[in-house]
């Protein structure tokens, strides 16, 4: 609990003054904070813009950080490592293909008996 947080919030700040957050670790302390942690942390290093916007956590980019955080981060680890989890994806209208009809299933109707074939060639 407290001291999970404590320990994540201390390494992030760190990463904050040595320029090393890239994607995984701003994945990373997010997991590892709770949501209503993390804005007040970024706040804390410097950085309080999501925090005065009243964002959400997961709304935060690793493009909008500072750039002396990501100063000693290699371009392929910037967004390579960061999961795509904790933005929200747009809704996109997907054309549906119409389902092929399916055709009635014949029933044969007898004195005392049914018969019903289904599917599966099996009578009932």
């Amino acid at each position: 609990g407290e001291q999970r947080n404590g320990m994540a919030s201390r390494i992030f700040r760190k990463c904050c003054e040595e320029g090393l957050v890239g994607g995984m670790c701003l994945d990373e302390i997010r997991r590892c904070v709770p949501p209503r942690a993390f804005l007040p942390l970024l706040a804390d290093c410097g950085y309080d813009k999501p925090m005065s916007q009243r964002r959400k956590a997961y709304s935060v980019t690793l493009r909008e950080l500072p750039r002396k955080w990501t100063a000693n981060v290699k371009r392929g680890d910037m967004a390579a490592r960061q999961r795509g989890t904790f933005v929200k994806p747009k809704k996109r209208q997907q054309q549906r293909r119409p389902l092929p009809e399916k055709k009635a299933v014949p029933v044969i109707r007898r004195p005392h008996q049914v018969f019903e074939y289904g599917a599966s060639g099996k009578d009932m």
